[in-house]
């Protein structure tokens, strides 16, 4: 079922993020409206406190360089979930039969405290 639309927001600019929505509505071969709505739909997403976050860095001078580092942070944590999952996912399909001649007990020893 399609999704119905909201009647069209008008809104203004800086000329340097207009530059940056169309660079990206042109790398990604999509429309100027589609990246702000994209934009808008994921950052009105996250709490107050992480937009105020968000929207403090990219003020700050070295402010591509922090969201950088939090752009990397989110995506390793990200990339850590699936991983875990795939890990859970591939544990299921494994059966690992211990065999008492792969063991060397000068090298296997039991510690427990």
């Amino acid at each position: 079922m399609a999704e119905s639309r909201e009647k069209a927001f008008s809104t203004s600019l800086t000329s340097d993020v207009g530059t940056r929505v169309r660079t990206i509505a042109t790398r990604e071969n999509r429309s100027s409206a589609n990246v702000i709505e994209s934009a808008v739909m994921v950052f009105t997403l996250f709490p107050k406190e992480v937009r105020d976050m968000l929207i403090d860095a990219a003020s700050d001078p070295d402010g591509r360089k922090r969201l950088k580092e939090m752009a990397r942070g989110l995506m390793y944590q990200d990339a850590i979930r699936r991983l875990d999952r795939a890990m859970e996912a591939a544990s299921e399909h494994i059966e690992i039969d211990p065999d008492p001649d792969d063991y060397d007990d000068d090298v296997v020893v039991d510690r427990r405290p």
